[in-house]
């Protein structure tokens, strides 16, 4: 889903600095209406040229790491979206009992789905641990 964010008030036809402050608290602000508890987010601050492409990188509270790809705009604002997914705390639980015809309890937190995260989640039987494969919240599943 993408955002946009008014992080300059001119037309920028030769680069204009982009306000990184703004920018991560709109950052924040989105990701944590959307359920995602985020401990940090940092944005390069320099000048940018119309169009041109920037990252940056986030913290979730659980220590996730992620990136926001964001792109400035001729008319100076700011446009980004998640590299990652969203993911509520009853999503996973049901993909899990979906596959396995498990019931399993992975905590109460919202997560942020980038590859190579791993959850682990627990039922009366013992313990799942789900690892991310990419970026859109497909996982491998491993039953110990």
């Amino acid at each position: 889903m993408k955002h946009i964010c008014a992080v300059a008030l001119v037309t920028c036809a030769f680069g204009c600095d982009v306000d990184a402050d703004m920018l991560r608290k709109d950052i924040e602000k989105g990701l944590e209406e959307r359920g995602a508890a985020i401990a940090s987010v940092t944005c390069p601050d320099k000048k940018y040229a119309a169009d041109e492409a920037f990252e940056c990188d986030g913290v979730a509270d659980d220590g996730t790491k992620f990136q926001v790809k964001a792109t400035k705009g001729s008319d100076g604002r700011v446009s980004w979206d998640l590299v990652g997914r969203i993911l509520s705390p009853t999503e996973l639980p049901a993909r899990i009992e979906r596959n396995l015809q498990r019931k399993m309890d992975c905590g109460a937190a919202t997560r942020i789905a980038v590859k190579g995260v791993v959850v682990e989640c627990t039922d009366a039987k013992g313990k799942v641990t789900l690892t991310f494969v990419d970026d859109e919240g497909n996982m491998s599943v491993d039953e110990t």
